[in-house]
């Protein structure tokens, strides 16, 4: 299998080339831009590699591109099996705070920055790499192969492999996608509870707050309380896989997002605050909502003037997928053969679209090229070790497996 790595490497300029100019389409979501443009440029590269490609429109909405799922196919027709690699190629708004234009990649100490670069547009690019190797060297799959390129998963997935995988328009005995690096393989995520609570008051002039009732006032008190019941979660403690110990436990966080009130000199009628709450598999979103009400019902008895109403903006349960005994322990020796480390499952803590798949009982890992740890943030880079050696391993994934 060390042959992959020299095969990459000779294909190293065209690999970081193929990453780059994936990080030029800046399919920015929300509200979701250029997809067409970079559907037109996948499905390009697809077809030169030698795929049949199939466009699936789940949306064409008001604001931003139509939402284009563009699945890939290379039916060897000797096997029933079928390895699926799914990718989003969404990625989130850049801030001002970029060293660089996040759209122009720059190669600096080893490190491809751009936005989308680590989520996860090099996965993308070694993808598509690893299956041009196994084009040229005329290597044909132990499975057939099915790859998806999706939107929207930054804005929850509706549209992407959601939408694929509800209308049966693929299908997986093995599903690959987004996840961790190196010698960390996710095997699952930890669950989601979104929540907006909206405080109703009673507007007065600013001058006259006894005419009034503070929505704001009564927000400040119920947030506090949360706060106590997000330090009480630090006490669980998943049994699962992690890279670390926050990992490990349930979180909770207040005021992602706050508004009411309209003018200085009006007593608020109005205020609301956000709860972002990940469980561990161990937990369900029913009893962290209960847990949360419980805590809310409290302030309320004590304090009879305040009025709230909670929203549930999303809801996820966690999932695991089993470590089964063909498609986990092959990875495992591919990671083993490239990067000369065991192989560890964790569980991520934040969602992706192979939840789908999990769901449906479909041995599934999350692996993806890093090397910054950087999604989201700021001058986001990927290591070009990190993108060769990815794209070695899922080559021998992709030849070795049955």
């Amino acid at each position: 299998m060390d042959n992959s790595i020299r095969l990459v490497k000779k294909q190293q300029r065209e690999l970081i080339s193929l990453a780059s100019r994936l990080i030029e389409i800046p399919t920015v979501n929300p509200p979701g831009i250029n997809y067409e443009r970079m559907v037109d440029f996948i499905e390009a590269e697809c077809r030169d590699i030698g795929l049949k490609t199939t466009r699936y429109i789940a949306a064409r909405p008001a604001e931003g591109s139509a939402r284009i799922n563009l699945v890939a196919r290379w039916n060897t027709g000797r096997h029933r099996k079928t390895l699926h690699i799914n990718s989003h190629y969404d990625v989130v708004p850049a801030t001002e705070n970029w060293h660089t234009d996040p759209f122009i990649p720059v190669i600096k100490n080893g490190r491809l920055y751009g936005r989308g670069s680590e989520d996860m547009k090099a996965n993308i690019a070694a993808v598509l790499t690893a299956v041009r190797l196994l084009r040229q060297q005329d290597i044909m799959p132990g499975v057939n192969l099915e790859l998806s390129f999706t939107p929207d998963e930054e804005t929850g997935g509706a549209a992407g492999l959601e939408y694929l995988v509800k209308k049966k328009l693929v299908q997986a005995d093995y599903a690959l996608g987004e996840g961790y690096s190196g010698e960390f393989a996710a095997v699952g995520n930890k669950g989601m509870l979104w929540l907006e609570v909206d405080f109703q008051g009673k507007s007065a002039h600013g001058s006259q707050p006894s005419r009034g009732r503070n929505a704001f006032e009564g927000m400040n008190m119920a947030a506090a309380a949360v706060f106590g019941l997000a330090r009480r979660l630090n006490r669980k403690q998943t049994r699962f896989g992690v890279r670390s110990l926050e990992d490990a436990r349930p979180s909770l966080v207040c005021g992602g997002v706050v508004s009411g009130g309209h003018k200085v000199n009006i007593v608020p009628g109005r205020s609301s605050f956000s709860i972002d709450r990940r469980l561990i598999p161990e937990e369900t979103t029913a009893k962290a909502l209960c847990e949360i009400e419980q805590v809310l019902t409290a302030v309320r008895k004590r304090n009879p003037g305040i009025k709230y109403r909670v929203k549930v903006m999303a809801r996820e349960e966690a999932v695991v997928s089993s470590q089964d005994e063909v498609f986990y322990p092959l990875f495992s020796e591919c990671v083993r053969n490239v990067l000369k480390k065991k192989l560890k499952p964790a569980l991520m803590t934040g969602g992706t679209d192979l939840r789908h798949f999990i769901r449906m009982g479909i041995p599934s890992i999350g692996y993806s090229v890093g090397g910054g740890d950087r999604a989201h943030a700021d001058n986001e880079f990927v290591s070009i070790k990190s993108l060769i050696e990815t794209t070695a391993i899922f080559t021998d994934l992709i030849k070795s497996l049955n």
